[in-house]
């Protein structure tokens, strides 16, 4: 550890992070497996010195940027795109003259070999996916990776540890005030993570069981089989899952992100992040946890926001208004409130809420319209977030931790009945017409 001047801050950042030793190294990186070799090579010096004078930490640099990409490769994402905002990239990769925009132009040349490690996502016209204020550029790994093999780097240039070092300084003491944050520091000590075995017993029950994920895909087990050797159905893989979770939890829990305002200060971490049924065998105090969420809840939070009329939304109501199958209707509820107007007009949902709440629809559509399309869901978690810091301030005060998964908490089978009612009485107390089950 780097010395610290002894004022308050520092003090605050020590006392805060103290003996948290779960949590993972910040200078400790997971990067596509075979990159740092490719990235070393000696073909590649005179392009490196134009990003910096020291190899070794054009090097890092370009490591940083691609650790980015690496888990929106292993999650349940159909098309591996990330969002990468300049504001992010100066923080990561220091430079008042654009290092990073050096170290994305040296990542794109086909030359390793004649392809890219990355690629940026196009428009319709053929140019990169930028809206000022509403999309970053968007970027991921490119075909050189196809099979999502990872290596473990520690970052070993000293001026960049000390920069690095200060950023994550600061971002735990932003974070103090978090109360998200504040409550997930204090569980993470009594949880037991399972084991790679106890997740194979796990997903062999849940195969034989012909279990579905929340998007309606179903797991299976590979055994050495070809992806394109199955029945083309949609389908989570535990192989991708375990090397999910060997990235989530390999060196420690990742410090939890609190998100910007597009995201309405939702937190990541390492656990909400988890495929659900690895999750489901996490422990509190080694006992058995439970996830307790509200029924359907960004309907109904967009009933409280755009002035709707309906009580007690439930996709099991539209599955019979629709004659839909009900996986379908929890299906696009996941982006239907996301979309461009247009699309939204698409949707299987549509005529429904035309129909039901057409005073809520105009009120979505105007805003929208104002801002742009993603307003509706940056509004929804904003309130969902305040909505979970207050149920998690109360369970709080009575001495019961939760692990957060966004609109719902995973806590010990023996709390399960008092963080029910808890989060029943706050959700009532706001005005939102849901319940928890």
């Amino acid at each position: 550890m780097f010395s610290i001047n002894e004022d308050k801050t520092d003090r605050d950042y020590e006392e805060f992070i103290g003996t948290r030793r779960i949590i993972a190294d910040f200078n400790t990186i997971t990067v596509p497996k075979g990159s740092i070799k490719m990235l070393s090579a000696k073909k590649n010096e005179k392009r490196l010195l134009k990003i910096n004078s020291d190899k070794v930490l054009a090097v890092e640099y370009c490591l940083v940027f691609l650790s980015n990409l690496v888990h929106v490769r292993l999650i349940d994402n159909d098309d591996n795109w990330k969002s990468l905002s300049s504001r992010v990239l100066r923080e990561q990769i220091p430079g008042s003259d654009g290092t990073y925009k050096r170290v994305i132009e040296f990542l794109l040349e086909p030359i390793f070999p004649l392809s890219p490690l990355i690629e940026v996502k196009l428009n319709n016209r053929k140019t990169e996916t930028y809206e000022v204020r509403t999309n970053s550029k968007q970027y991921r790994l490119s075909n050189l990776f196809f099979n999502n093999k990872f290596d473990i780097y520690k970052i070993s240039h000293l001026s960049y540890k000390k920069r690095r070092f200060e950023l994550h300084r600061n971002k735990v003491i932003e974070s103090k005030n978090n109360l998200i944050v504040t409550n997930l520091l204090t569980i993470y000590p009594r949880i037991t993570i399972p084991k790679e075995n106890e997740i194979l017993v796990e997903a062999i029950r849940l195969v034989k069981m012909k279990y579905r994920n929340g998007k309606g895909k179903k797991l299976t087990i590979l055994n050495g089989r070809k992806k394109s050797d199955l029945v083309n159905q949609k389908r989570i893989y535990l192989e991708d899952n375990l090397k999910l979770f060997k990235y989530l939890t390999e060196n420690g829990l990742k410090y939890p992100s609190v998100s910007g305002i597009r995201s309405g200060g939702r937190v990541y971490d390492s656990i909400n992040m988890m495929p659900k049924f690895i999750r489901s065998l996490i422990r509190i105090d080694d006992d058995k946890t439970i996830d307790v969420d509200f029924k359907c809840l960004h309907p109904n939070l967009a009933v409280k926001l755009y002035g709707g009329t309906s009580r007690y939304i439930t996709h099991e109501v539209i599955k019979e208004k629709l004659n839909m199958e009900l996986n379908v209707v929890k299906e696009e509820h996941l982006s239907f409130f996301n979309k461009k107007i247009q699309q939204m007009k698409q949707s299987l949902l549509y005529p429904y809420y035309e129909l039901n709440e057409p005073t809520m629809l105009s009120n979505i559509i105007f805003d929208k319209n104002k801002y742009n399309h993603k307003i509706t869901s940056q509004k929804m978690f904003n309130l969902e977030v305040e909505l979970m810091t207050e149920c998690i301030k109360r369970l709080n005060k009575i001495g019961i931790y939760a692990l957060y998964v966004f609109d719902a908490l995973v806590v010990k089978c023996s709390d399960q009945k008092t963080v029910e009612f808890t989060m029943n009485q706050v959700v009532s107390e706001m005005g939102i017409y849901t319940v928890v089950g």
